[in-house]
């Protein structure tokens, strides 16, 4: 999605406007791709937001558009210790590195009652079939656990507008580790950033507005835990 506006917006000039959301959508794309359950593949330049100028078959391009700029603007550097802290994140949190496929039920080598994986719905409810395939439906919350009783929680927003939600139960309380508004990583903790104001630490069901265009990851550490109800 180009933002309402084709080809690259200069500062200064026409459609800079859009120059964060353009960068807020490459941190939600490192997002999806390095929270996954899968091995995470990037392309060489992908964290430091390389575009090759819209050109997806460069391999016989020797030239500007394939290669990399080691030259970091800015926002490229923020880009890039974005990709670093959730890769970091990755390493840290059991939950997020699979080691078997989900299945969304009870590990059965494991003591925790909870499913491998489960998903919410903005309400908090459990997501219902059809919601699936309903193009209103654009927030989600996916938990996944692990077999020590740790949980992360994966919030997306693809609203155009910010969202209620309700956060998902199965843990005693939610860390928030990261949010795709943020620049840079450290930004989660500045004065008015999204860990202040008591974001930081937050009970489930707490209702939380979530910006548009976002995404955000929360973690829980192990702790003793019930059955989820149905």
């Amino acid at each position: 999605w180009n933002h309402g506006i084709e080809g690259p917006a200069r500062d200064p000039g026409v459609g800079i406007e859009i120059l964060p959301l353009r960068r807020q959508s490459m941190r939600n794309l490192l997002a999806t791709l390095l929270l996954s359950a899968g091995v995470p593949m990037l392309t060489a330049g992908d964290e430091v937001g390389r575009t090759q100028q819209g050109n997806n078959n460069a391999y016989n391009q020797d030239n500007e558009i394939s290669w990399i700029d080691w030259e970091l603007s800015p926002w490229r550097e923020h880009l890039f210790s974005t990709a670093q802290h959730l890769l970091r994140l990755r390493r840290e949190l059991p939950a997020l590195r699979a080691d078997r496929f989900y299945r969304g039920v009870p590990r059965p080598d494991c003591e925790d009652p909870r499913p491998d994986l489960y998903w919410r719905s903005a309400a908090g409810r459990p997501l219902e079939t059809h919601e699936w395939n309903d193009p209103h439906v654009r927030t989600i919350q996916m938990v996944r656990t692990a077999c020590d009783g740790s949980a992360v929680l994966l919030l997306i927003n693809g609203a155009l507008d910010p969202v209620s939600v309700e956060l998902a139960e199965g843990v005693p309380e939610w860390h928030l580790r990261w949010d795709s508004t943020t620049e840079h990583p450290d930004d989660l903790e500045r004065p008015g950033g999204p860990a202040a104001n008591g974001n930081g630490a937050v009970r489930p069901g707490t209702s939380l507005l979530v910006e548009a265009l976002s995404v955000r990851l929360y973690s829980a550490p192990a702790a003793p835990v019930a059955p989820l109800e149905d």
